[in-house]
């Protein structure tokens, strides 16, 4: 497994494995547990010339059958020994000769030669790693890929750094062997943690791939976040896991309760390890995530004043003109979703972004749409138009074009009149319509513009504060895993990958759901009851077209925001009313306050929704509704207002208007 391990978390570990040794004991047999031993050797000789000063009296020796990424563990040696030397050493497959005692080697992983396993105190389910001589070869093996990594690491920065002079030669006293006791078992794939234990549990068949940060897309040596699902385990389970973890050196960083689903946080300064328990399913997820940073580096509290409390924001992402012929569309492209919250210390938090043609514009415009943007959230925070505005975050809620590329150019464009502080996401593997090249862009310009600004792959249940605003999330693709396959479920509809957040403040909340569709419902019910669901605002999923009416009656919102989408602002009425009546009609005559449902179809058609008084109320909002003829719904049809006793509203949608 190839991972890019840091000076300071060796040391760290090495120095932990030291002191344990001495506080405990190091026999395996004694009533006291020791998950670390170290110890010396008995097997080595009093030393090995590698290096005469001119030439190397060993061959660098190989193995290809191993779990480690042996080509580049053998390139880093061979580097290493280069820049010692000033020679590279020769290097040659384990298989290609004969094993020879007598023959001087530096043996890399569990080679043919028999020295390379002739390693004592060890038992079956623990984890070790070795450098040290053997008769005539060097030893610089482990356990399991990870483990070899080590060895390699601990070769470079620590064997090499203590030999002097022309001469590379090598004293038993150098010898280094470190054990961490029942540490590794099969089937368990994240070999850099201790492995779950459990009775009746099952490993996933193999470790997920969860993806990149957005600003780490754009390059290949990076690595994505790992996941290993665990089925049929148990709450107690669960608990004695992230005590093992502990043991093994691991620091709790924060815990979360969602019901009976508990989310745990560690880290070891080298790992950072999430990990979570669903009670409805019985399911575990191990997260290794060493890219992303911690809600902990990112949150902050704000007291809001009164009356100056958190404003949400669903903003009116143009639409017109939209032409539809029977044949194709032209104009600003269909859908589309841009959310906006003003914290209580005057930073924003903006959710997704739209399309590029709704920031840019289309022919004739002249980037139109994204001035006005810049206009409003200038408006919103009293700012001058020459003053940066604070971003406390960006959420993105998945990679549709629709919901990214919109804010990608705006703040292209508008980069210095913006401070962005966090980008939130969840990205899986696959990055549907988007391309490598424009996350690219993206990712240089933030490095660029943004040097310190974090990035933080959330995960489910995971918590971040900006002001006096928290985000919660309730549900990622990690929640998607295959327990047989090990890959994802979700990758029939990509609208599923969506990230799910409760936002909140004291007096309001809202749940957003992206383009979440039915699996990711279907979890949701599953793993949270109207206790953790229901909230004051629901942002309508997937634009309108999605049936998920089960979770809808579990959030029971009286507020609902419904972005963009040609269908729902421009088809005839009975293609409007056949889309309504079969994703949200029927919850909303339940739940629904009086004309507090608003649709978005322009920038002028914002709406905005703040407590005042105690009461959730339209701060924000354009003027009445012109008259239209109701056999001709007219593109300026954008905020739809259902009253709870309006029944008639679907049958001529006589009573459309907007604030």
């Amino acid at each position: 497994m190839k991972r890019a391990l840091r000076i300071f978390g060796i040391v760290f570990l090495l120095c932990l494995c030291v002191m344990m040794n001495v506080i405990l004991t190091s026999c395996k047999g004694d009533d006291v547990t020791d998950p670390f031993n170290t110890s010396d050797s008995t097997e080595v000789s009093d030393g090995l010339v590698l290096f005469d000063g001119e030439s190397y009296a060993a061959k660098l020796i190989y193995t290809t059958s191993s779990s480690a990424d042996i080509t580049s563990l053998r390139s880093r040696i061979s580097k290493a020994l280069e820049n010692r030397c000033g020679v590279r050493p020769e290097m040659e497959k384990d298989e290609m000769s004969e094993p020879s005692a007598e023959a001087v080697e530096v043996l890399i992983g569990s080679t043919n030669r028999e020295e390379s396993l002739a390693i004592d105190g060890v038992e079956e389910n623990d984890a070790w790693y070795y450098v040290g001589i053997i008769g005539n070869k060097l030893v610089i093996n482990g356990s399991n890929g990870y483990m070899l990594e080590l060895a390699v690491e601990y070769f470079i920065d620590s064997y090499l750094a203590q030999v002097e002079g022309s001469t590379l030669a090598f004293t038993a006293d150098l010898t280094e062997k470190v054990i961490w006791a029942d540490f590794c078992k099969e089937g368990w794939m994240l070999e850099e943690l201790p492995y779950y234990d459990g009775q009746r549990m099952q490993y996933a068949s193999s470790t997920y791939s969860a993806g990149k940060l957005l600003t780490d897309m754009d390059d290949g040596n990076i690595e994505e976040a790992e996941v290993m699902v665990v089925s049929k385990t148990t709450a107690s389970e669960f608990e004695a896991y992230v005590e093992r973890l502990v043991s093994f050196g691991y620091e709790q960083i924060s815990t979360n309760k969602l019901e009976d689903n508990s989310y745990v946080s560690l880290t070891n300064g080298q790992n950072n390890v999430y990990t979570y328990y669903v009670a409805e399913r019985h399911v575990v997820n191990v997260i290794l995530d060493n890219r992303s940073a911690t809600p902990e580096e990112l949150s902050y509290s704000v007291t809001a004043e009164a009356g100056k409390g958190a404003t949400f924001y669903m903003y009116g992402l143009n639409m017109d003109p939209y032409i539809y012929d029977g044949t194709g569309v032209a104009g600003y492209p269909n859908n589309g979703m841009l959310l906006v919250i003003k914290c209580a210390d005057n930073s924003v938090i903006i959710v997704d972004g739209g399309a590029a043609l709704q920031m840019t514009g289309i022919e004739g415009e002249t980037d139109k749409p994204m001035q006005e943007f810049d206009e409003f959230l200038h408006e919103i925070t009293g700012k001058r138009s020459d003053e940066k505005v604070t971003i406390a975050c960006w959420y993105l809620t998945h990679m549709h074009g629709d919901h990214f590329y919109g804010f990608k150019e705006f703040i292209t464009a508008y980069s210095a009149k913006y401070d962005l502080k966090t980008i939130c996401t969840n990205i899986p593997f696959a990055q549907s319509e988007l391309s490598v090249s424009d996350v690219g862009a993206l990712a240089k310009l933030i490095g660029e513009e943004y040097p310190e600004c974090k990035e933080i792959k959330v995960h489910t249940g995971q918590k971040l504060t900006f002001a006096d605003v928290t985000l919660e999330a309730l549900f990622t693709h990690e929640d998607g895993i295959s327990l047989t396959t090990g890959k994802t479920t979700l990758a029939g509809n990509f609208n599923d990958t969506s990230t799910v957040m409760k936002i909140s403040t004291a007096d309001m909340s809202m749940l957003v759901l992206g383009d979440a569709c039915t699996k990711a419902e279907e979890y949701l019910i599953k793993a949270y009851t109207e206790q953790t669901l229901k909230c004051d605002v629901v942002q309508i999923s997937h634009h309108g077209f999605t049936e998920i009416e089960d979770l809808y009656e579990l959030v029971q919102a009286r507020i609902y925001l419904i972005p963009q989408s040609y269908g729902m602002q421009q088809r005839r009425i009975e293609e409007w009313e056949i889309i309504a009546k079969t994703s949200i009609d029927r919850v909303i005559e339940n739940y629904a306050d009086d004309g507090m449902v608003f649709y978005a179809g322009k920038a002028e058609y914002t709406v905005g929704l703040a407590v005042i008084n105690g009461e959730i109320s339209v701060v924000y909002a354009p003027s009445s509704l012109p008259e239209y003829d109701s056999d001709d719904v007219k593109p300026e049809t954008t905020v739809v207002i259902i009253g709870k006793d309006d029944q008639d509203h679907w049958d001529d949608l006589d009573r459309v208007g907007r604030y």
